[in-house]
């Protein structure tokens, strides 16, 4: 009898625990919003015409949520408007992270799709992903500045 309580006690906490997330869904991919760029002070990223994320502020993030790869088509507008600023379908794969980066300045918003699927780093050690958005003040026909 007593084994009987604990098997339907250890089922009651599976059932919770993949009713709560306690398992990834396997079938979609896992995206975040991180906002760079300095000329929108919030966005919104829109997903198979679904607002995934609201309001993420310059220099914030959020954290990651799960889109159908094969559902993918997005768009960045400002908070709460209903009109793209930008639209894009990010190459996604089931089962794996990902990073949106949106950058540029005002007018000029681009995205950077960052995958977040890397090996943990040996004992001790970190993993630093540095990524250079910053915007292009010269062309490669004008000498470059030397003042950096």
């Amino acid at each position: 009898m007593r084994t009987m309580r604990w098997l339907g006690v250890c089922l009651a906490v599976v059932t919770w625990l993949v009713a709560c997330g306690g398992g990834e869904d396997v079938t979609k991919a896992r995206v975040r919003l991180v906002n760079a760029s300095s000329g929108y002070a919030s966005l919104d990223l829109i997903v198979d015409d679904a607002r995934l994320f609201s309001a993420v502020t310059y220099g914030g993030s959020n954290d990651y949520l799960d889109v159908d790869p094969s559902n993918a088509d997005s768009e960045l507008r400002r908070a709460g408007a209903a009109t793209a600023l930008l639209t894009f379908t990010p190459a996604l794969t089931k089962n794996r992270n990902y990073t949106v980066l949106a950058y540029g300045g005002e007018g000029a918003l681009k995205t950077l799709l960052l995958d977040d699927n890397t090996d943990t780093p040996p004992n001790g050690k970190t993993r630093l992903r540095i990524v250079n958005a910053a915007p292009a003040r010269w062309t490669s026909t004008s000498p470059a500045p030397t003042n950096c």
